[in-house]
């Protein structure tokens, strides 16, 4: 087995848990404002890890809906989007150890499900104008194998669940990775700096704490058109933006099974006028059952963490 593997944090060992995912949204950008809060819950079962670290699972969508928003005009939107990820709701998938799709298993019962769904789709299409650059993107997608994994790794739930923890060695190391500003309308280049405690050997470790942060270069006026020219009645050379990107892992090591994750970014251009934050919080059942145990445990009881 190579160091990689040894020391990698990655699965390791079949396991099933349900979880479930907030997403907390708040966008100020000019007079455009939006809060929403949506909920998803996922169940995810890895069924074996090949030499290479390869595992392969199921994940299921169980249920997806909006908690609450500033602006009832978005429910259509969510409700939209909700139709076109039914045909990720069921995966059977292989993937590295960072959380990189390498190969599609149930790939045929995707297609089926966009077929159906294209053909409801269709029916209303003369009705919503809009709805048929969607399906000509979807059809797009849903006819390149490589695109349809690149969506799969884009879902939410997905993207952060592995984020930018997955598949490194620890320590990791400080790095620079090339990625939007939260109004996603700019790339920018951020320097992420990682923590991790306990810090024993790996083959010591058990549930560790992983902590980040991340801050993006910002203060060249060429980067602060590019994101915010298309807004009216801004002075450019006025904004002194800040991006961060924070983030919180609790996992076990061993079996390579995350029991908490927490990650925010944040944008600020213009206090209350540009900007933007959104809250990614992912939590498994058990974990959320044991944080309610040790609440209700006395002073002299074991703690089921070890790690604060």
């Amino acid at each position: 087995m190579s160091n990689l593997l040894k020391e990698a944090i990655r699965f390791r060992t079949p396991f099933t848990e349900n979880y479930t995912l907030i997403a907390e949204t708040k966008i100020k950008s000019g007079y455009f404002d939006m809060q929403t809060k949506t909920k998803t819950r996922c169940a995810l079962r890895v069924i074996a890890i090949d030499e290479n670290g390869n595992a392969e699972l199921e994940l299921l969508t169980l249920e997806q809906f909006m908690v609450e928003t500033n602006n009832e005009n978005l429910n259509d939107i969510i409700r939209l989007n909700q139709v076109f990820s039914k045909m990720y709701s069921e995966l059977h998938i292989i993937i590295n150890i960072k959380g990189e799709v390498e190969r599609i298993i149930n790939l045929e019962c995707i297609k089926d499900k966009w077929q159906e769904t294209k053909t409801q789709l269709l029916k209303i299409q003369q009705q919503e104008p809009a709805l048929l650059q969607l399906l000509t993107i979807n059809d797009e997608i849903f006819a390149n194998t490589d695109k349809i994994k690149i969506a799969i790794e884009n879902n939410e739930f997905f993207n952060y669940y592995f984020g930018k923890i997955y598949g490194n060695k620890l320590p990791i190391s400080r790095r620079m990775i090339p990625q939007k500003n939260v109004l996603q309308t700019a790339d920018a280049e951020w320097i992420f700096n990682f923590s991790y405690s306990p810090q024993f050997d790996t083959e010591h470790l058990n549930d560790i704490l992983i902590k980040y942060k991340g801050e993006a270069a910002t203060h060249q006026t060429d980067w602060k058109r590019k994101a915010y020219e298309h807004l009216p009645d801004i002075d450019i050379k006025k904004l002194d933006t800040k991006l961060i990107e924070e983030g919180i892992y609790r996992c076990n090591f061993k079996s390579g099974k995350l029991d908490f994750a927490e990650t925010k970014l944040t944008e600020i251009a213009l206090p209350n006028i540009i900007d933007a934050s959104i809250l990614y919080t992912i939590e498994s059942d058990s974990y959320k059952n044991n944080s309610n145990d040790i609440q209700n445990q006395s002073y002299n009881d074991k703690p089921y963490r070890v790690i604060d």
